[in-house]
């Protein structure tokens, strides 16, 4: 629910689908480079998301 539709569908693509980022810029119609990109920051974008709601779990177990 963090990420954006695009870095949603090239996460999914890649590591979902097991597609190379080459065939997803073909089924998206968008350069590799720019696949690169998004699944770069999809990444960071996942990892953040994820580590924030862990530390907030965390704090929730340990108040109550």
């Amino acid at each position: 629910r963090h990420l954006t539709p695009e870095h949603r569908a090239v996460l999914v693509l890649h590591y979902y689908a097991g597609l190379t980022i080459e065939r997803i810029a073909e089924v998206l119609g968008i350069p590799p480079g720019t696949v690169a990109s998004r699944l770069h920051h999809a990444c960071r974008s996942f990892r953040a998301a994820f580590d924030a709601d862990a530390r907030a779990t965390v704090e929730w177990r340990s108040t109550t």
